[in-house]
């Protein structure tokens, strides 16, 4: 909700998708690659999920 005041919504839709999926390997106890290969998010989302790169990780 807090990216909504300041970011525009695609991107703030981003961030609530990064982070939702950032527990998913824990969850389902494999390794982010492999949810990664599943998923197929766009680049800043996956570059955030596996490098913990990007402008996505960094907030």
């Amino acid at each position: 909700m807090l990216a909504q005041k300041y970011l525009p919504r695609g991107e703030s839709e981003s961030l609530f998708v990064t982070g939702i999926f950032s527990l998913l390997d824990r969850l389902l106890g494999v390794e982010m690659k492999d949810v990664q290969a599943s998923i197929k998010p766009s680049d800043q989302v996956g570059a955030a999920l596996l490098t913990r790169a990007g402008p996505m990780a960094r907030t």
